[in-house]
Parts: structure tokens; C-alpha cells; sequence
């Protein structure tokens, strides 16, 4: 909450974030409701994210990354980007180097 407005349910509303039903348990049963559903409405009017047709969550995204290499070079941009993620505190740090 930040001045008595949900962010996270904002964010789910404007297609900038997904549901995480791992976690839901821990809302209360209207939230739950009320994220489930700005969910299902973002995806039927393909607001943000769900304008793309296959679009990544972010916890497939994470398992990607580990499984692949810390750098990776991104041919189109000439962006060498490495991904360095601190599992411990679930923060993931992006650095990208021009070249």
C-alpha cells in the first residue's frame, strides 16, 4: 500500500504484473478475488504484458537465466548484458556494458 492505494493490484490492472498464485493463500479472500479478476480483465483487453501473444512470467524468466550462461550478447542491440541475481534476497541486478 502506499498512501492507502494497492500498487500491486495497479500494476496487475495496467498489465505490468501477473497474479502470483503462489502466494495467494496469504491474501484475503476479496483480495484474491479482486487480483484473480484485474488479471482476467488485462488479459482479455491485452493490456500491457498480455499484448504479446506467448508473454514470459517471471519465475520462468528466473529459471531461464539460471540455466543459462551469466552473459549473454545481445546481437541487435551490441548490448553485452550480464545477469548477476542474489538469491537471497530475491534481487535480480542488471548491467548492461556498451561496447
Amino acid at each position: 500500500m502506499l498512501n492507502g492505494l494497492d500498487v500491486g493490484l495497479e500494476q496487475i490492472k495496467a498489465g505490468l504484473a501477473w497474479h502470483y498464485k503462489q502466494f495467494e493463500q496469504e491474501q484475503t479472500i476479496n483480495d484474491r478475488a479482486t487480483y484473480a479478476e484485474a488479471e482476467r480483465y488485462a488479459r482479455l483487453n491485452r493490456i500491457g504484458l498480455w499484448q504479446d501473444s506467448n508473454p514470459m512470467p517471471p519465475w520462468d524468466f528466473r529459471q531461464y537465466q539460471r540455466k543459462t550462461a551469466d552473459e549473454m550478447y545481445d546481437s541487435n542491440l551490441t548490448d553485452y548484458v550480464v545477469i548477476n541475481e542474489h538469491l537471497q534476497d530475491r534481487l535480480v541486478h542488471l548491467h548492461v556494458i556498451y561496447v
